[in-house]
């Protein structure tokens, strides 16, 4: 669940891949607002975050995971409609852009995938271990990881996978040549299914061990 800045609150369903709205109590007239396709139902399946949405843009984020060619996927969507009313019951999301859409997925369980905007305006990304086992000790995975995205450079419309040096923040703590690792904010998770409501607290570039984590289960 992810409540949009007027409070009006999205619900996301494990099973069904939708994404629906609660208004005043009830569900919104426009139901789904967002339907995501190829869902495998039976792992975290989807999650959501919510941003303000001016003008129809930079609308909510969803994540979707599923098994085999099509692994786990973060992408935005432009909201359409009721954008600035808070009673609104009218609101869909359109034309999805794909954040990262490469995130290998071999099981069910143990993928994550909460969607949370820090204070400073930068989207955390939880990734499970997908459980492999020393998977979370490689920075490089995009296995058992906390990343931190900066979505505000995103185009506005694109049907090809963003470029990583768009959306990686300069101040993340990993100083490396490769691109998956300058996303990690934290790793060595298990299966870090919950963000804190406050940025995590930021993790030191003194080296690459100053930015790993402890596991959750």
């Amino acid at each position: 669940m992810a409540f949009l800045p007027d409070g009006r609150l999205l619900v996301t369903e494990q099973l069904t891949g939708r994404v629906r709205m609660v208004v005043n109590g009830h569900v919104a007239a426009t139901d789904p607002v967002l339907q995501v396709a190829n869902v495998l139902g039976n792992g975290e399946a989807v999650c959501g975050a919510s941003r303000s949405i001016p003008d129809g843009r930079r609308g909510p984020l969803s994540t979707s995971s599923t098994i085999g060619t099509a692994g786990t996927a973060c992408s935005r969507y432009t909201a359409r409609g009721d954008t600035a009313a808070g009673s609104g019951e009218n609101l869909t999301l359109h034309d999805p852009v794909p954040l990262i859409d490469d995130i290998v997925d071999q099981d069910a369980r143990h993928n994550a995938g909460c969607l949370r905007f820090g204070s400073d305006g930068r989207l955390f990304l939880s990734l499970g271990d997908d459980q492999v086992s020393c998977g979370a000790a490689d920075s490089t995975s995009l296995r058992g990881q906390l990343l931190r995205l900066d979505v505000d450079r995103v185009p506005d419309s694109t049907s090809s996978r963003v470029l990583r040096a768009l959306i990686t923040p300069p101040d993340n703590p990993l100083s490396t040549s490769d691109s998956n690792a300058r996303l990690v904010w934290a790793y060595g998770f298990r299966k870090p299914v919950a963000i804190p409501r406050r940025s995590p607290r930021p993790a030191s570039s003194a080296s690459p061990t100053s930015a790993r984590a402890a596991g959750t289960s």
